[in-house]
């Protein structure tokens, strides 16, 4: 399937506008990611000379889309199982526009490719460096750069709707939902990746974020917790809603629970939630050895139609008032 020992689409089956029969990759990488498989596939532009590069960045980015319909036909004869792949533009040594990044990433763009300049590589390695933790380094990469893919199924559960502000237009949902189940619709907001590029059309360069990223140390010692207790954290994990507006719904029973009662339909897109308090306590489980306990089910708050200024003030409420259990209660 990939000839000459190298990384390269054996495309000659198909009736291709161009003479080539072929497509060289510079970066692939096949990823098991929540029982779903995805096929990354990279095209790396480099330049030493530091210059803008727009035609070599345009042409990379034509480049994958002039061939990628008969990639996805090649992919499906070389794979017996289904894989989703995700076309990826790398640049190093290049200046490129955020509004350059917007419109090869835009949602609205049938052509979209994931860019990932320097500040976007580096994030990503942070993430993996400083958690040492593949499922969450690659759990943030699809929560950044894939939020507008619909990959899951819709996570349907009961929830119980609470007004928070004094005008009623602005809610928070509580309900319970499997620890697999919500670890891959979310993602945090680190400081570190604040200059990074995100696929997020309401707010394409992140210059808010306010989270530290989990280090290797809690994610083992609260797996290490998990395995040893059996149970779940019975706090609540606090997140913000970040995605589609359509992929929110919530459907009222109105004559049950006062009226606040109902089904919450939540579509299944990488990074809608955005953790504003308790990623250690979720992403803690992507440490556990024992896949069984991911079927443990967590409270979550979700707040939605929040600003990330709202979020960060609710982080900082939750964090910065708590106070020590005084020595003689204990």
């Amino acid at each position: 399937y990939f000839l000459d020992k190298e990384f390269k689409f054996n495309l000659e089956d198909y009736s291709i506008p161009t003479n080539r029969k072929s497509f060289q990759v510079d970066a692939i990488a096949l990823i098991n990611h929540y029982n779903k498989y995805f096929l990354l596939i990279g095209e790396c532009k480099h330049s030493v000379k530091g210059g803008t590069g727009s035609n070599a960045v345009n042409g990379a980015y034509d480049k994958i889309n002039t061939y990628r319909s008969f990639i996805n036909q090649r992919i499906k004869k070389i794979f017996n199982i289904e894989v989703t792949p995700l076309y990826v533009l790398l640049t190093k040594g290049h200046k490129v526009s955020n509004e350059k990044k917007a419109k090869f990433t835009s949602s609205g763009n049938r052509k979209k490719v994931i860019f990932l300049s320097e500040p976007e590589q580096n994030y990503i390695q942070d993430c993996y460096e400083v958690s040492k933790n593949t499922y969450f380094a690659f759990n943030q990469f699809l929560g950044m750069f894939a939020q507008d893919s619909k990959f899951y199924k819709d996570i349907e559960v009961g929830a119980l709707k609470t007004v928070t502000n004094y005008k009623a237009n602005k809610s928070a949902f509580t309900f319970s939902i499997m620890a697999k189940d919500m670890m891959p619709l979310s993602y945090v907001a680190h400081r570190r990746g604040k200059d990074s590029h995100s696929s997020d059309s309401s707010n394409s360069k992140r210059d808010d974020h306010y989270q530290r990223i989990l280090t290797s140390g809690r994610i083992s010692s609260i797996a290490k917790h998990l395995e040893r207790d059996q149970s779940p954290f019975i706090n609540n994990i606090l997140v913000s809603y970040r995605g589609k507006n359509n992929g929110f719904k919530f459907i009222e029973k109105k004559t049950i629970g006062q009226g606040r009662t109902g089904e919450l339909v939540i579509s299944g897109r990488p990074g809608s939630f955005h953790v504003i308090d308790g990623q250690h306590r979720l992403f803690g489980y992507s440490g556990v050895t024992d896949k069984k306990i991911l079927d443990q089910t967590l409270i979550v708050t979700a707040f939605h139609q929040i600003d990330q200024l709202e979020e960060a003030k609710t982080f900082l409420s939750v964090n910065r008032n708590q106070k020590k259990v005084d020595v003689a209660l204990m």
